[in-house]
């Protein structure tokens, strides 16, 4: 039922010019039609737009929105301001860019928690020296039972109750984010239902039996890294399902080093992205991953840095034998870890997709011995990119006709590649999506985000948006904003 009071008109006032050309001010009472919504529907508005800014891809954006929205809303009308009241989500974020000890900053916590109750909480706290470390250690510890989600920033300390065993009960996602260096941290907190973990310029220390609920782990600028340092962390948790790494590379070890195995029996989807061959490589010749059915290779680098390339060459990688999608971007030809490397070892992979400005790899794949005995189960083939070999695409294509179904290309090769294939039998060829019209000269659309990058439905679990700093526009994979 509409609330009488929303019938009511408001007073402006208008300023008009009368018959002697002078002006005259007149007030009169003016109708918002928006006023007229129930309560119910406003309601719901606040918790669409509550849903909207936790879905911002850019998370320096959502933090600004979710810090202000309650606040905002609140300051339309007195109306507005009593239906926030009852709406917990508006209220169950708390951003902290300067912790203290002051009356204000613990009255703005203790409103924020009581409004959002029974609703669990994110806590976006920044450290920026040892001064703010004591406040934060304070403010966390007093709302542990409370925080379902946190974010913490440093330069350099951490607060106490992290390297402690301080409980977090509710605790299921922590972003932990260095913002200057990279940074050892011991991690003794203990978070049972911790199910997510991203590290930002951070190398945790954990220990044995520590944070065992884990499934969601990223590994993120972690500058040069030790082999051996990533199969200590990764045996912590034997329960990852998802597994992240962003832009490091391996310290060179001794010639003679043999990669340690790791064997990681629910790892199901894993991604690289801008690390060095090396890194790569180590990392595939490390994992054992018998599930693993995902893996997603993007501006991949070589060289890197880390160990010389003539050193991977020996190193086996491990049989990716479950491996059903594969998606490289911007990855090289040469080096130690190519396309062709990682499709011996998955003979069941059924998805391809590749998107580079120089498609090399299916030269490279016509130089090998036995080149048919590549991809032998491809089902799916989606190709994007700037320059083109095209006998050696044809030939790769058609060595595969009895098991591929369905070819995606740029709209300009759709019919060409049609007159090239045999008549019978032939796959459904069709034009991509979302083409890169920046590798055939012409220009983005105003409405495209050029960072943001999208999974498709291809794989469900991985659904997600995606920024990259390094400015790369591959519009197989935009979204529109």
């Amino acid at each position: 039922m509409i609330d009488t009071s929303t019938r009511k008109t408001s007073h402006g006032i208008f300023m008009a010019e009368n018959s002697d050309g002078a002006l005259a001010v007149e007030t009169r009472d003016v109708y918002c039609p928006f006023d007229s919504l129930p309560n119910e529907l406003v309601i719901e508005i606040l918790r669409l737009a509550v849903r909207a800014a936790d879905n911002t891809a850019d998370p320096d954006t959502r933090r600004d929105i979710r810090s202000s929205l309650a606040c905002e809303v609140s300051s339309v009308s007195r109306r507005w301001k009593t239906l926030a009241l009852v709406v917990p989500e508006l209220w169950s974020f708390v951003y902290l860019p300067k912790p203290s000890l002051s009356d204000g900053v613990f009255d703005h916590i203790n409103v924020f928690c009581a409004r959002s109750s029974p609703l669990p909480m994110h806590f976006d706290i920044s450290v920026h020296n040892a001064e703010e470390t004591l406040p934060a250690d304070f403010i966390l510890r007093h709302h542990s039972s409370r925080i379902n989600r946190l974010t913490f920033r440093t330069i350099r300390d951490i607060p106490t109750c992290l390297g402690t065993t301080c409980p977090f009960t509710d605790l299921e996602e922590l972003h932990f984010i260095s913002l200057k260096w990279v940074l050892d941290m011991p991690l003794r907190f203990q978070a049972p239902r911790l199910h997510t973990l991203q590290c930002i310029g951070i190398v945790p220390h954990v220990f044995p039996g520590q944070l065992q609920s884990l499934y969601d782990l990223t590994l993120r600028d972690l500058d040069v890294f030790r082999i051996t340092r990533l199969f200590i962390i990764l045996t912590r948790w034997a329960n990852i399902r998802r597994l992240a790494l962003h832009r490091w590379t391996l310290e060179a070890e001794e010639p003679g080093f043999e990669v340690p195995l790791r064997l990681m029996p629910h790892l199901s989807w894993l991604k690289f992205e801008r690390l060095g061959q090396d890194a790569l490589r180590g990392v595939l010749a490390m994992v054992s991953a018998p599930k693993l059915e995902t893996l997603v290779v993007e501006d991949v680098e070589d060289p890197f840095g880390g160990w010389l390339a003539e050193s991977w060459y020996s190193v086996a990688l491990r049989p990716l034998e479950a491996l059903t999608y594969l998606r490289m971007r911007n990855y090289h030809k040469d080096g130690p870890c190519n396309l062709t490397s990682i499709l011996r070892v998955a003979p069941k992979l059924a998805h391809l997709h590749l998107s580079d400005r120089h498609l090399a790899a299916f030269e490279t794949i016509h130089e090998t011995d036995d080149p048919n005995a590549i991809a032998p189960a491809l089902k799916v083939l989606e190709v994007d990119g700037e320059s083109w070999p095209w006998d050696a695409f044809v030939r790769f294509v058609t060595a595969r006709m009895k098991t591929l179904q369905s070819i995606r290309v740029p709209s300009r090769f759709v019919e060409k590649l049609k007159d090239a294939l045999p008549a019978n039998e032939t796959p459904k060829v069709s034009a991509l999506e979302h083409e890169n019209e920046d590798w055939v000269g012409g220009p983005q659309p105003p409405d495209v985000a050029q960072s943001c990058l999208c999974f498709d439905e291809t794989w469900p679990e991985a659904c997600a948006l995606e920024t990259h700093e390094n400015g790369y526009s591959c519009r197989s994979y935009i979204v529109k904003s």
